[in-house]
């Protein structure tokens, strides 16, 4: 008896200091550009439904163009929940994992060097002459891989998500989600932006939007459309299924802080919209993703996390790369409503980024960064929910 005591008592202190865990922050400069000409932008993270986790990064060989230059995508994987990491070039991620099949998503688009004047291609050229890019060799794919990111199909969809409907140019860049909850429950999302038919890159005619499937991922299709002004997006699922998505925010009158949408649909329309007055931003891509659901019978809120530069530049440039700094993971306790806390992981510059939530519970982040210029280098920082909510100032 006086054994067993004791291996109660053993139990309930693992089970104590496992549920008081030590604050951990960790940084690691996961992608180092080769040489001071080149630039790795467009970090990413995918969690695999085994656990496995694939970073990607595109490195712009001799120059930082969204488009007409050289580039290639380069892959990195851990199986420790982030703590030690492998080169390869054998998995890539998806930008939405189905958690019932365990299939990856990733949606790929091709542009060509130069239009059809020879000359580099622009995105405005692009915008005006979607069609006329396509034959130049332009396309838009999506691809399943149903062995954790090691073999892809691909399949050519072009035609259908290559423009969105009515409404020019198409551009996917983020991750995706699965919902979870709400009659909709098991829907895949990729986020989507899209451009007027005209040069219009973040004026009143360029809106955020998605495409969905309820088929896992035989067949996609458009979504609805958000506010305009709006940039590039991040989505995570409200505690109903409802659907967030959070806009770089171009809107002269609201500039310097981030817009929202919400679909209470599955994302066939956006209903609400509005301005985020406590997510200040430089105009600058963003990430977001939810630590996890309400627990009413632990009388725990649910949490959600959006990683942004935060630092408020009302009414400058399109991208103001003097407010690309001060990597923030901010948390809402209320499904977006409010974030009430902010806390610091980068002093230094910073861009685009991804955030996702490692098996173990570890936040893991990657953003650009770097001395001269926010997109040199693609940092990874890694810490608890301790260090978070813990009192105190960040990095």
């Amino acid at each position: 008896m006086r054994q067993m005591m004791l291996g109660v008592m053993v139990l309930v202190l693992v089970g104590v200091q496992a549920a008081l865990a030590e604050p951990m922050f960790e940084k690691t400069l996961l992608f180092e550009r080769p040489t001071a000409e080149d630039h790795y932008r467009g970090p990413r993270l995918c969690v695999t439904r085994e656990g496995r986790i694939i970073a990607s990064a595109i490195l712009k060989v001799g120059h930082m163009r969204d488009t007409g230059g050289s580039e290639h995508d380069e892959y990195m994987y851990s199986d420790d929940n982030g703590k030690t990491w492998n080169k390869t070039t054998d998995l890539k991620p998806g930008v939405v994992v189905d958690q019932n099949s365990g299939d990856l998503f990733a949606i790929d688009r091709f542009w060509p060097m130069n239009d059809a004047d020879g000359q580099p291609m622009t995105e405005a050229w692009m915008i005006n002459h979607p069609q006329e890019g396509i034959k130049l060799g332009a396309w838009v794919k999506i691809s399943r891989s149903s062995d954790g990111g090691k073999t892809w199909n691909e399949r050519d969809v072009t035609q259908q998500f290559f423009t969105y409907t009515n409404g020019g140019l198409a551009w996917f860049i983020g991750t995706g989600l699965q919902l979870q909850r709400g009659p909709h429950a098991g829907r895949l999302i990729i986020t989507s932006r899209h451009f007027g038919k005209e040069w219009d890159r973040c004026g009143p005619d360029s809106h955020n939007t998605l495409i969905y499937s309820d088929d896992h991922g035989q067949t996609w299709q458009w979504g609805g459309d958000t506010q305009g002004y709006s940039g590039e997006a991040c989505t995570v699922e409200l505690s109903d299924g409802s659907i967030y998505m959070g806009n770089r925010n171009h809107n002269p009158d609201t500039a310097g802080y981030r817009s929202w949408d919400i679909s209470h649909d599955g994302g066939r329309t956006f209903s609400e919209h509005g301005v985020a007055e406590d997510l200040p931003e430089p105009r600058c891509h963003a990430s977001m993703v939810r630590y996890h659901f309400p627990n009413p019978d632990k009388n725990e809120p649910g949490r959600v996390l959006f990683l942004n530069p935060a630092v408020s530049i009302p009414g400058t440039s399109i991208a103001p790369k003097e407010g690309r700094r001060n990597m923030t993971v901010h948390v809402s306790y209320d499904d977006c409503r409010t974030w009430p806390l902010a806390k610091l992981i980068h002093d230094g510059k910073g861009g685009y980024s991804d955030i996702v939530i490692a098996p173990d519970g570890t936040v893991l982040c990657v953003f650009e960064t770097g001395e001269e210029i926010y997109a040199e280098n693609i940092m990874l920082v890694r810490f608890n929910l301790e260090w978070l909510e813990a009192a105190g100032e960040g990095q």
